[in-house]
């Protein structure tokens, strides 16, 4: 099975400068082993030609050409490398435990290919990148990351157009001293997007999107979090998305019971459910049982999604108003009658009223509309579902629920 999603976030910012077989100072053999055991298991491997060494801690790998694994490379068919590329490795250490540390990895011009798209980076490097002895997801100690990664002139081309630039992005992922709690972050330049030249877009869907002013578009992104491995503690401080002149996205979560040994339940979990599985004394096959499990294990600590526009709602009720032949009022009594009828059958007259009076401020004024909880106590998945089953009127004072528009 493919990694567990936390593992990706430390395991992204090294994905394309997976490569070295160096002619080092120190074992190169037992460097070279640990290097491809690590980036196998992150669904990488690489062929290079000849190793440059410089002094005694530096070299330069040439001819490198990337590919996945065979564990994944069906789902990648037809990903391949334009042309073979220079890695250079510097400041590169052995610790005691067997495990190394290259002080600086960088990588320039590289090309990668899928059927009618090209994706280009113009300078990729990785600061302290780690290398573990042996890979093991459940310390880590095992892991493959680098603290800081940063990548330079990324573009996307789609047959032959240029449709997506962005001219930097940066991440940052570090322990503490009793390497318990994990801190990472995340951000980019502006990410230009541009579909002007696209020939092959649906005609209605093109002229939506001149409608409403977005084949062209500029936005940012950034992330920020902290993980404790111990006590499971995943804490999303910020996940913002800026579009501009169309508003941002922001998001914020915690979520308890994230430990290493669920998510190495989650990695051995099958893609699919097995139809043939025993099943349990209480019915329930394998898969399940592990389902149930995690339910009660992982919880939701607190969640907000925050929308704040910057213009967009009003041409998307001005579409809405051209396609329909209706007014905004019109619109908005609509949405609010569906949200009624919904609620009705489930006797939540509060929600019901809270819901509708934030949909009218927001549309009558567009400024932000905000969905968020904040249970008072630890509400394990499991506990919030079955709630929802047996009583679906407590679940909003069970979360705290709140909706509210232009606060």
């Amino acid at each position: 099975m493919r990694e567990a999603p936390i593992k990706q976030i430390f395991l992204a910012g090294t994905f394309l400068i997976a490569a070295s077989a160096p002619a080092f100072a120190l074992d190169s053999d037992d460097f070279i082993a640990k290097v491809k055991a690590a980036y196998d298991d992150a669904g990488i491997t690489f062929t290079h030609g000849d190793i440059q060494t410089k002094g005694d801690s530096a070299l330069v790998i040439k001819d490198v050409v990337f590919s996945p694994s065979a564990e994944i490379s069906d789902e990648l068919e037809g990903f391949e490398q334009k042309q073979p590329v220079e890695v250079s490795f510097s400041d590169i250490q052995e610790n005691e435990d067997g495990s190394y540390v290259v002080g600086e990895l960088l990588l320039k011009d590289a090309t990668f290919m899928a059927e009618d798209l090209a994706w280009t980076i113009g300078s990729y490097e990785e600061r302290n990148l780690h290398i573990p002895a042996t890979p093991d997801m459940s310390n880590p100690s095992g892991w493959l990351y680098g603290e800081n990664s940063q990548v330079e002139d990324v573009t996307l081309d789609y047959k032959g157009e240029t449709i997506l630039s962005m001219p930097s992005a940066e991440g940052m992922q570090t322990f503490d001293a009793e390497t318990q709690t994990a801190g990472f972050t995340a951000k980019t330049g502006d990410i230009s997007l541009d579909l002007t030249n696209v020939d092959d877009l649906d005609p209605d869907f093109r002229n939506h999107l001149e409608t409403l002013d977005l084949l062209k578009s500029t936005s940012t992104f950034d992330l920020a979090g902290t993980w404790n491995i111990v006590s499971g503690d995943l804490d999303v401080s910020s996940y913002n998305l800026s579009v501009e002149d169309v508003g941002t996205l922001k998001v914020s979560f915690g979520i308890t019971g994230f430990t290493l040994d669920m998510l190495n339940t989650l990695d051995e979990m099958p893609d699919d459910v097995d139809e043939d599985a025993t099943a349990s004394e209480d019915g329930m096959d394998p898969y399940q049982e592990q389902m149930m499990e995690l339910g009660q294990q992982i919880g939701v600590s607190g969640l907000s999604i925050r929308f704040e526009d910057a213009s967009i709602t009003r041409r998307l009720m001005q579409l809405m108003e051209d396609d329909l032949d209706v007014t905004t009022d019109e619109v908005v009594a609509d949405i609010n009658n569906d949200i009624n009828t919904s609620l009705s059958a489930l006797d939540m007259p509060d929600l019901a009223n809270m819901v509708t009076s934030a949909v009218e401020t927001y549309f009558n004024d567009p400024q932000s509309f905000e969905v968020s909880i904040a249970p008072q106590m630890q509400m394990p998945v499991l506990a919030i579902f079955m709630a929802g089953a047996a009583a679906p009127q407590s679940v909003p004072q069970l979360l705290n629920l709140e909706i509210k528009a232009n606060d």
